[in-house]
C-alpha cells in the first residue's frame, strides 16, 4: 500500500494541481475572494483561501 502512495506522490509532483468550482446562478459579489457585497451574509472562508494560495480567473464564459 504504502509504494503505491510513494508513487502517487511522486507522479503528482510534477503535475499542477487545477480545481475548477463552477455553481448554477451564483453571483460572484457573494464570494469573499470578489470583494463581493454579499460576503458577509455567507461567509466563504474555504474559497477564499483557495483563492489567495492559487489563480483566480475575473471572467469566464460557458455556453
Amino acid at each position: 500500500m504504502s509504494v503505491f502512495a510513494i508513487a502517487a506522490t511522486a507522479w503528482s509532483a510534477d503535475r499542477p494541481n487545477i480545481l475548477f468550482i463552477f455553481s448554477d446562478d451564483h453571483s460572484p459579489n457573494a464570494i469573499g475572494a470578489y470583494q463581493g457585497w454579499l460576503r458577509s451574509l455567507n461567509p466563504t472562508p474555504e474559497i477564499d483561501q483557495l483563492a489567495a494560495q492559487g489563480m483566480v480567473f475575473e471572467k469566464s464564459f460557458c455556453t
